[in-house]
């Protein structure tokens, strides 16, 4: 969607641009930087200044960061254990491009990965502690942890009332921190 909505239609625009006012450069520069002013924001034009804002070299920058949404795909579907080398692997890419547009445009891709799994094993967890609270031990042990063999780890504290726990799971914060949740007030025992 991004390819399609955003760097094709820029293109194609651009492109528009050139065969509309091709007979009067400045015409077409004008009309390119106000184009890039209405899509993108200051920081983002700001990154793109040293790289010149002709018509021409505009489209060349566009055309040159197609590849990156192919090369997000192996980190956007990275393993935990994978996923450092994945984003290694599209940095060097990435560098290599020598692309302006490119490093400006491109999110914390690895970032986002690591939310994306820790949700996922956030999302595996409340499912278990529902389980454990509506259907005890053996229902909790079916919810398996999806970074590791079996179900996660359980944790308990305190008794009665105002007991709680917590699960954990084998995936593990780039620090190396365990990911955990804390369930408080549960009666389940």
């Amino acid at each position: 969607m991004e390819r399609t909505r955003f760097l094709d239609w820029t293109i194609a625009r651009l492109e528009g641009v050139r065969r509309e006012y091709g007979g009067d450069p400045t015409k077409a520069s004008e009309e390119c930087r106000a184009t890039m002013e209405r899509i993108l924001n200051q920081e983002i034009r700001d990154g793109l200044a040293p790289a010149g804002r002709s018509l021409d070299q505009m489209v060349a920058l566009f055309r040159a960061a197609r590849p990156i949404y192919d090369w997000l795909e192996p980190i956007m579907s990275a393993t935990p254990d994978r996923l450092a080398w994945e984003h290694a692997e599209f940095q060097r890419k990435i560098d290599a491009l020598k692309n302006p547009l490119v490093e400006v445009l491109v999110p914390n891709i690895l970032k986002a990965r690591q939310t994306e799994l820790r949700l996922e094993a956030h999302l595996a967890m409340l499912r278990a502690a529902i389980a454990l609270r509506s259907g005890g031990e053996g229902a909790f042990r079916q919810i398996r942890d999806p970074f590791g063999d079996g179900p996660f780890i359980l944790r308990r504290f305190g008794s009665g009332e105002h007991a709680s726990f917590e699960l954990s799971s084998n995936l593990r914060e780039p620090d190396k921190r365990e990911v955990a949740l804390k369930f408080v007030g549960s009666r389940s025992e």
